[in-house]
């Protein structure tokens, strides 16, 4: 899958607000130190709609866990990561989400 690299999840950058249009929730999945990005924070955009999750092509990569929170909306809410998650895929640093 191609990946478009933004700056942010900011309003700037991208229009998160079109998918909350169409009842759909974004969230934002942050993994560290992937094998595709060693020693890099990556944010991926998903979608869940109708319980059923998407990732997009929309990603920000950045050096440090500092400067990916800043990436982040202000607004979005941090989601406790589940155990069982942690697991199964150590590369993921926690999510973020929209509130319904």
């Amino acid at each position: 899958m191609h990946i478009t690299f933004i700056k942010s999840f900011h309003p700037e950058h991208t229009d998160l607000s079109s998918f909350r249009k169409d009842s759909a929730m974004p969230v934002i999945t942050i993994y560290s130190n992937t094998p595709d990005y060693p020693n890099k924070f990556i944010g991926r955009l998903w979608v869940v709609h109708k319980g059923i999750h998407q990732m997009t092509r929309t990603a920000v990569i950045t050096d440090s866990y500092k400067e990916m929170i800043k990436a982040i909306p202000t607004d979005m809410t941090l989601m406790p990561t589940h155990p069982k998650d942690k697991q199964e895929h150590p590369e993921i640093v926690e999510t973020w989400y929209y509130p319904v």
